[in-house]
């Protein structure tokens, strides 16, 4: 249930649900779970950039390194590497303000879904 809540989450911050959005930098996070083309590349087979405007492609991109993420266990650390991405978390990298906001989302689903 908590991946559940977390993949909503990463999908209403940063996208906000468009699927056509595209984050531009060096590596640059595309679509709606804003995943970037080498992090997809680790957790989905013959995936190109066009791919990830595509929402079934982005969601599978996204879920599945979440999926991974949650198979090391939940813990603020994860949050931090799905939107940072391992190499940079790795490094030692962290954005705490992103993990922050995915977890008033978090909080906002569990509510919502347990009508709390």
């Amino acid at each position: 249930q908590n991946c559940a809540f977390l993949c909503q989450a990463a999908l209403a911050d940063p996208s906000g649900g468009d699927q056509v959005l595209l984050q531009l930098g060096i590596n640059p996070s595309i679509g709606l779970m804003q995943v970037r083309v080498s992090t997809a590349r680790d957790f989905v087979d013959s995936v190109n950039p066009v791919d990830l405007f595509n929402p079934d492609r982005s969601l599978e991109a996204g879920t599945a390194f979440l999926a991974w993420l949650f198979s090391k266990g939940i813990t603020m650390e994860t949050i931090d590497a799905y939107n940072i991405g391992l190499t940079a978390f790795n490094k030692g990298r962290r954005n705490r303000k992103y993990r922050d906001t995915v977890i008033e989302y978090v909080t906002k689903f569990q509510n919502d879904f347990t009508g709390v």
